[in-house]
Formats: C-alpha cells, structure tokens, sequence
C-alpha cells in the first residue's frame, strides 16, 4: 500500500483546507471569543494564498519516518506547490509537486522529470476548494464555542481548542487513501484506521488573521501511527503563484485505480 504517498497528500490537501482562513474583517479592541469565531466562519470560505508548513511523523511497526513540507497556494486558479522530504532510516528522499485544483491535475518529479497524474477523486477536490471551516460544518464551530480558549496580548489573540474532527478527517483521508489502494486494501485500511482528536490554534493580530495550525494523530491497528502538524500563513502573499510551463509539459502517467 502506498501509505506514504497517502500521507503527503493529505497534509497538502489539510493544508488547503486551512487556507479559507483569508481576508479577515476588521477586528475591534477588546474582542470576545465569539467575535473572534465569527472572523473565522465568515472568512472561511475565502480562498486567496498563503504558506504551507507541515510535519509527519509516522511509524511502522517502531520503525520511524518523518515527512517535513513546506508550500505555497495562491493564484486563479487555486494552485498549490509543496517542496517535501521524507527520513528513514537515516536517508532522506525530497522531492516536490504541483496541484491544479482546476484542472484536477497533480505534477510529481520522478528522476528529475516532471509527471502528470490525474486527481481521480472528487471528493478530495471538494475538501480542498470547499474549506472545512465553511459555515456548514456547524459541529466544528459548535465546539470551538463550547471549548475554545481566548487569549490575548496587546492586539493579538491566539484562540486554542481541542475538538472531535474524527469524521471529517476520516473522510478527507478515505478521499485520499482511495486514489491510490484497491477495493479489498482500502476495506481492510478502513476497518483499522482511527484518529484521534483535532487541535486547533488561530491567531488574528490587530485587523489580520495571522496563522492557523492544526494537529491531529492517526493509528492503523498497533501497526502504524502518525502525528501531524499543519501550519498556515503568509496569507494574501502568493496571489500570483501559477505553475510553470516546464512542469506543464510533464508526462502522462497512467491512471490510479480507483476504489469501486
């Protein structure tokens, strides 16, 4: 099973989940936890640019390995680019790709060539163009109502919580884990696959939204575990980003199977 590629995919497509945190209202003194929140949910559909950092640490069977990424989104149409590597046993492996959320269209490198490969899923381009923070996942909002915590610090306020997300990360995966495992893997990946709970940390500085982090975990039986972390920044800042016409021109490579 093609776990790995599994997991840089869904920390891409988190990322882009994330970045609906954009063009934030004007923030008043003194803001309460619920003016804070309805920053976040009036703006959460808002797709501009922004950056992308993300960590993974995942283990088989004890045996460690560690994917760290770091990207770009931004651009009309929504394009992203993610530089990423991946440790273990000592060696590291970078690579690099490009999502066209468009054109449903991802670029990988695979020795120093540039390779095309078509999204097969819709569900996960939902995700990413649909942000989960979106006003009708009145859940989310619910719990951060119920158990955020506001601070403050001069103008900027860091609101924190830790909330059950367990379905809707269960479904972004699945979107993910579909594309690239067989009927009876994927069955056998569902029926052992959990996550744990969704930490969420949101900064909005004077009249900006500045940040956005999310941490999760995940287990596979006692076989696999991942634990993530998800940031988000720099927004407004890439709103001309576009792939490149060297990547463009990649190969064609054959279609995943899908899961039936």
């Amino acid at each position: 099973m093609n776990l790995k590629k599994t997991l840089v995919s869904l920390v891409a497509a988190v990322g882009m989940l994330s970045c609906g945190l954009m063009q934030p209202q004007k923030a008043a003194a003194a803001m309460n936890k619920n003016q804070v929140i309805n920053i976040v949910k009036k703006d959460a559909s808002k797709v501009t640019s922004g950056k992308l950092n993300a960590d993974m640490n995942f283990k088989v069977a004890k045996q460690p390995t560690t994917i760290k990424a770091d990207g770009d989104f931004g651009g009309n149409p929504l394009v992203s680019h993610i530089n990423y590597s991946i440790n273990t046993d000592g060696k590291t492996q970078n690579n690099e790709m490009w999502i066209d959320t468009k054109n449903k269209v991802t670029y990988t490198k695979h020795d120093d060539a540039w390779v095309k490969s078509a999204t097969s899923n819709d569900a996960m381009l939902d995700s990413v163009t649909n942000s989960a923070l979106s006003k009708k996942n009145s859940s989310f909002y619910k719990q951060l109502a119920k158990k955020g915590k506001l601070t403050r610090d001069g103008d900027s306020y860091v609101l924190t919580a830790t909330i059950n997300q367990k379905k809707q990360l269960k479904k972004l995966f699945a979107s993910m884990a579909k594309q690239y495992l067989n009927q009876g893997q994927y069955q056998q990946l569902e029926k052992h696959f959990s996550f744990g709970l969704y930490h969420i940390k949101v900064t909005v500085t004077g009249e900006k939204l500045t940040s956005y982090q999310v941490k999760f975990s995940a287990k596979y039986g006692k076989t696999y575990s991942l634990a993530a972390t998800v940031a988000v920044s720099d927004f407004g800042k890439n709103n001309q980003l576009a792939i490149p016409a060297n990547v463009l021109a990649a190969a064609q490579l054959p279609a995943a199977v899908p899961y039936k």
